[in-house]
């Protein structure tokens, strides 16, 4: 496959579809502002991965960490993030206390449909030795149940082993048995609001 030559993976991989963030963040945003009758900050992007990636088990402070920002056509922001431009991030990196963040916005309407790329993607990544950890955040409503299916055939063609180092993300438990670690986007995103847990 041609991109697996142009993708040089990094240890640790975010592959997020920017219509997941931009719908599920800003629908918790509203209803936790009802809930809580008040309103919430922007998400400070790094810092929300930073949090992302720490539930994901990374430690240490000199990390590199590759977000890949897959969109459309139409999409050219993170909707209520900060920073939110995709042609500002793209190909920037940002430091914090647990590593650099690494940014590539890729445009799915120059390839294939973005269910397709980010299986391709996700499989790459697995199939990669460089990379120890991959954090994946589809578009749950979107994609249906073809990344969890995509992540069982992986698994069951290369056996479970591989797939062990992904972590998957939603905001709902899946509806298929996964072969590698799942957790909820939730508590990252009410972190990343300045909630604190007992308000939940």
């Amino acid at each position: 496959m041609q991109m697996q030559k142009e993708i040089q993976f990094a240890d640790n991989v975010i592959l997020l579809d920017v219509g997941f963030l931009n719908g599920m963040a800003n629908g918790l945003k509203n209803a936790l502002e009802n809930r809580l009758q008040r309103s919430l900050p922007s998400i400070d992007l790094v810092q929300w991965l930073s949090y992302i990636a720490l539930d994901a088990g990374l430690r240490g402070g000199d990390n590199e960490i590759q977000v890949l920002l897959l969109h459309d056509a139409a999409e050219k922001e993170l909707v209520g993030c900060l920073p939110s431009l995709l042609s500002e991030l793209d190909g920037n990196a940002c430091r914090d206390a647990l590593g650099e963040f690494v940014f590539y916005a890729v445009n799915a309407a120059e390839m294939v449909d973005k269910e397709q790329l980010f299986t391709d993607l996700m499989t790459l990544a697995i199939d990669s030795a460089n990379v120890k950890r991959l954090m994946l955040l589809p578009n749950h409503l979107q994609y249906a149940d073809k990344v969890e299916n995509a992540l069982n055939k992986l698994a069951s063609d290369k056996g479970g082993e591989s797939c062990k180092k992904a972590v998957y993300f939603s905001l709902q438990p899946t509806t298929l048995p996964l072969p590698c670690q799942a957790d909820s986007v939730v508590f990252s995103l009410a972190q990343a609001f300045g909630i604190n847990p007992d308000e939940l």
